[in-house]
């Protein structure tokens, strides 16, 4: 067999970093990759999927982070909304000489006209006006527009006291004495 080289060893073929393709004497190409274990092989494809899921967990645990933020900043908000929705609104009427706190337990969540119309009904009046007005109070600002903007800016959140103008007579219609 003159011209042709001989096989090289079987050492040669299976070296580390053989690189290419082989063509021995009298035998077939063979890619590396088949002359590789199988446990190289896993090895191999493990290395090009790792930086992948990588970036995948890492982009994982971003997003994570940035519900958890929300959540907290959602909490917040909802914790902020709760306080505001109960607190305490005072209801004062106020003439040109004094104002006067009506006695009325009132939060923010039960206020609207209705209930206001009502609390300030159970209010008692002095003998004479109960007589005069047939057992009903009269409050002339209940029916202006400019009552109906300052209570909706009270259930707003926007002040958490309501004011209603009256004028002296008005005011002394309650027997605010009877309600302490």
């Amino acid at each position: 067999m003159a011209g042709t080289a001989p096989a090289p060893p079987y050492s040669a073929i299976h070296a580390p970093g053989a690189v290419g393709i082989h063509a021995g004497a009298g035998r077939a190409a063979l890619p590396v990759a088949a002359m590789m274990g199988g446990m190289e092989i896993l090895m191999n494809m493990i290395a090009m999927v790792s930086p992948i899921a990588d970036a995948i967990g890492l982009i994982t645990a971003v997003f994570a982070l940035w519900g958890w933020a929300n959540t907290v900043i959602l909490r917040r908000q909802i914790a902020d909304a709760e306080r505001r929705r109960s607190a305490a609104i005072r209801v004062v009427l106020k003439s040109p000489t004094r104002d006067v706190e009506l006695p009325l337990a009132m939060v923010r969540a039960d206020l609207s006209r209705a209930e206001l119309l009502g609390r300030v009904g159970m209010l008692p009046l002095a003998p004479a006006a109960a007589q005069a007005q047939g057992g009903r109070f009269r409050l002339r600002a209940l029916g202006r527009p400019e009552f109906l903007v300052a209570l909706a800016a009270v259930q707003r959140g926007e002040r958490d006291e309501l004011v209603i103008s009256a004028d002296e007579a008005e005011i002394d219609q309650f027997d605010l004495s009877a309600a302490a």
